[in-house]
């Protein structure tokens, strides 16, 4: 539920936000196994599909990789929110494209 205004911002459904918040916080890997189990309960469409994969590619791994770009210089909150924020915009142009076709 905390991230239900997230993913209904982007167009997919609710319970696709534990298999995002699966691949932010772990990794992919986390996040399609997660993806898998929830498949066989709920039947999700093609485009929210590809809206949470998008967005798991691009915002994943967040613990680790935030912490290597703090390393290297980069500001982690900037970092973190950069790729948080991205992910969202992303995903809303995907949504938007799918509703156009």
């Amino acid at each position: 539920r905390f991230l239900e205004p997230l993913t209904s911002f982007v167009g997919i459904d609710g319970s696709l936000g534990i298999v995002w918040m699966a691949a932010m916080l772990v990794n992919i890997y986390a996040g399609m196994a997660a993806f898998a189990t929830l498949q066989s309960i709920f039947d999700y469409s093609i485009a929210e599909t590809t809206i949470v994969g998008l967005m798991m590619l691009i915002a994943h791994s967040l613990p680790i990789e935030v912490a290597i770009a703090k390393k290297s210089g980069v500001s982690a909150s900037f970092t973190f929110v950069f790729r948080l924020v991205n992910a969202l915009i992303a995903g809303k142009i995907l949504f938007l494209i799918f509703q156009c076709h």
